[in-house]
């Protein structure tokens, strides 16, 4: 990768993020964690950077591990009580939190309202945590933030615990909570 040079032409401190100009019109969104060391940006200096060209890697094992129980969940439901729900709601949760995460992302590179983080987790609470894990990771975007990984992860652990008592004890655990 070869260095570029450029002019931060916004930065704002309290949310880490800003934006380089090279040349007239086109315009690099950058994150507080491609700085080096402890400095901060200010606008109207001159820098050079490099540019990442791809988005990062999803780990694929580790969506296939999380994946386990919650998939031999839903084809026990599809199979030994014909119901084809958990199937629709885990896709159809997780494709929408993988847009959200996407266009949330998209937001925040253009300096636009961001959709709030209680949305992002009641979608990945209802089903939508394996696209939102897939998203994190793809669009590196609210990884770094530890109390929203908090809760996130939380939300899949729930759900770890859900289909494990579905799988394992018939649900009769989770029942007798209540």
């Amino acid at each position: 990768m070869t260095e570029q040079k450029g002019v931060i032409e916004r930065w704002d401190d309290q949310k880490g993020f800003g934006f380089i100009s090279i040349g007239q019109s086109k315009k690099i969104f950058f994150h507080i964690s491609a700085v080096r060391g402890a400095y901060r940006p200010h606008p109207g200096e001159i820098v050079m950077f490099q540019l990442r060209l791809s988005e990062s890697a999803i780990p694929w094992v580790y969506v296939l591990v999380l994946l386990a129980l919650p998939v031999i969940g839903v084809i026990d439901l599809a199979i030994n009580h014909q119901s084809l729900w958990g199937i629709f709601i885990y896709g159809v949760a997780s494709a929408l939190t993988y847009y959200f995460y996407w266009d949330d992302k998209r937001r925040a590179r253009i300096g636009d309202w961001r959709i709030p983080e209680a949305n992002l987790h009641f979608w990945a609470l209802i089903g939508g945590w394996p696209g939102a894990f897939i998203a994190q990771q793809q669009f590196r975007h609210k990884t770094k933030k530890i109390s929203f990984q908090i809760v996130f992860w939380l939300v899949v652990i729930a759900h770890q615990i859900l289909w494990f008592d579905w799988i394992v004890m018939d649900g009769k655990w989770l029942l007798s909570q209540v």
